[in-house]
């Protein structure tokens, strides 16, 4: 990847991670933070309260006008998971639209999304004779629109106004 590409990442990345910042400030949360933990920068922040603590992992993608957004995740994130329904740990998926004043959000719990990582690559291996087509050494996962949708502005889910 050329410097030029890993700079454009880095400033798309941090493009969403400053509107998934603006938006929980507004809804109320307290106390928050980014910290950067090997190649990811997680936000942590708490409810109005102070009482309770979530993290975001966000992941961005610019949408040109007409286009279904997807999204970059890793296999190495697939995990066979158990509904919680008590999470705490939330990915927020940040489409961001050129002709579009706001971004829209998608606020998956992460237990979710790492378990549909994981069923769907699986499903794709099983066709696929267990291994990747073109590259069997990519850790690259495409995340599309149509699995998240049904979490378009979940933001109660985070339950910032709870105490």
């Amino acid at each position: 990847m050329s410097h030029s590409s890993r700079s454009n990442n880095f400033e798309k990345a941090e493009q969403g991670r400053k509107k998934v910042v603006a938006k929980i400030s507004a809804l109320g949360a307290q106390d928050i933070e980014s910290h950067r933990e090997g190649h990811r920068v997680y936000i942590y922040a708490k409810n109005a309260n102070r009482t309770k603590q979530f993290r975001i992992l966000s992941r961005t993608c610019i949408a040109r006008t007409g286009r279904v957004p997807s999204w970059h995740a890793s296999i190495t994130d697939a995990k066979a998971c158990d509904e919680n329904i008590d999470e705490s740990n939330f990915w927020v998926f940040v489409a961001i639209e050129t002709s579009k004043p706001d971004a829209d959000f998608y606020v998956v719990p992460e237990w979710w999304i790492k378990n549909n990582i994981y069923t769907v690559h699986q499903a794709y291996l099983a066709r696929c004779g267990g291994r990747r087509k073109i590259n069997p050494n990519s850790p690259h996962h495409a995340v599309k629109w149509e699995r998240i949708k049904e979490w378009f502005n979940r933001w109660d889910l985070l339950r910032i106004d709870e105490n």
